[in-house]
């Protein structure tokens, strides 16, 4: 939704030969299979739904994970706009750059700015034992990498709240040569499962061996706690408002209220006396963004309004919302939508 998410190719999908069953039965005269009680094999498993279900990329939908070595690191990131090329922009991944993506029926593919493929990030078909190969470039070496759809799940998944059909999980495994980034020959395994409709809902990811200690944690996780995604149905919010719930990327004050402004302090915002609070700031200019729950009684107080006069007051559903240093109807829009 949270580095790429992929590496892909070929399709393994070894079979017992039914002809070598017959003409052991034969041979031994045993009773047939339905008479000794002996199991069939378990159909595969298929998803029946196009890739592209499984990597939303419309313009203006958003995630929110927590992830890290204990699980708790915020991160939030979304899709700030698709080209004529069909190539969708991602800002707030794992790395400070934008990352890029086209998605159709057939497979996800992370691109670069040109547009060319650098490698797959699913591909059909989606069936379990699936498995396609890659490799990524890094630093002038060529990591190999494969990647196994190991589950098609049976029943619906429930992710935050909200029930999924037909979840997906893959198992991917880079190969690094000893040298950077890692003095050892390293394997970097990754266990990601996938929803039609929201995207990547959790994520696991092996070092082996360890890095060294400074360098990446051995584990890490990563889930997903929040989203606007279009036509995806919405997570059930907790019992009180918090960030969680506030999916605003500076992106969105960006482009309302001046390209200069970029976060200052925690960019997934930080909770302070109740409320959910983002600040911004761009030569002279600084923005602060203030959301609580409407429903704690304090909504009026947010303090002095910006030194400027530019100010916004908000009120939704669940949320009380307070914008010193910009005006602008665009975030207001923004800000509504985004809220129950």
């Amino acid at each position: 939704m949270r580095d790429t998410r992929a590496h892909a190719l070929d399709r393994v999908c070894p079979l017992a030969c039914a002809s070598l069953v017959v003409l052991l039965a034969t041979a031994c005269k045993s009773p047939p299979a339905e008479r000794s009680g002996a199991a069939a094999p378990a159909p595969t498993r298929r998803s029946g739904v196009a890739v592209a279900r499984y990597f939303p990329l419309s313009p203006g939908d958003r995630w929110r994970t927590r992830g890290g070595s204990d699980g708790t690191v915020p991160r939030a990131f979304g899709v700030t706009g698709v080209d004529a090329r069909g190539v969708a922009v991602v800002f707030g991944g794992a790395g400070e750059t934008p990352e890029r993506y086209r998605a159709d029926a057939q497979s996800v593919t992370r691109v670069d700015e040109q547009g060319q493929p650098l490698f797959p990030v699913l591909r059909a078909p989606l069936d379990e034992s699936a498995t396609w190969s890659y490799a990524l470039a890094e630093r002038g070496v060529s990591i190999p990498c494969t990647a196994t759809l190991t589950r098609v799940d049976p029943v619906a998944r429930m992710v935050a709240g909200a029930s999924f059909d037909a979840c997906i999980t893959v198992h991917r495994a880079c190969r690094y040569p000893a040298g950077a980034p890692f003095p050892l020959a390293t394997t970097h395994e990754r266990d990601e499962t996938y929803c039609p409709g929201v995207g990547l809902v959790e994520e696991t990811q092996r070092f082996t061996p360890p890095p060294a200690p400074g360098l990446l944690p051995a584990t890490l996780r990563e889930r997903l706690v929040a989203w606007r995604v279009r036509g995806a149905p919405p997570p059930v919010g907790g019992a009180a408002l918090g960030c969680d719930d506030v999916l605003l990327l500076p992106s969105d004050v960006q482009a309302a209220c001046g390209a200069v402004l970029a976060p200052r302090g925690e960019r997934t915002g930080t909770d302070e006396d109740g409320a959910c609070v983002f600040r911004y700031a761009g030569g002279p200019r600084e923005v602060e963004v203030r959301v609580r729950d409407a429903r704690d009684g304090r909504h009026a107080s947010f303090g002095a309004p910006s030194s400027d006069g530019a100010s916004l007051t908000l009120q939704t559903a669940r949320a009380s919302i307070y914008v010193a240093g910009c005006d602008d109807p665009r975030l207001a829009a923004l800000l509504r939508s985004l809220l129950p």
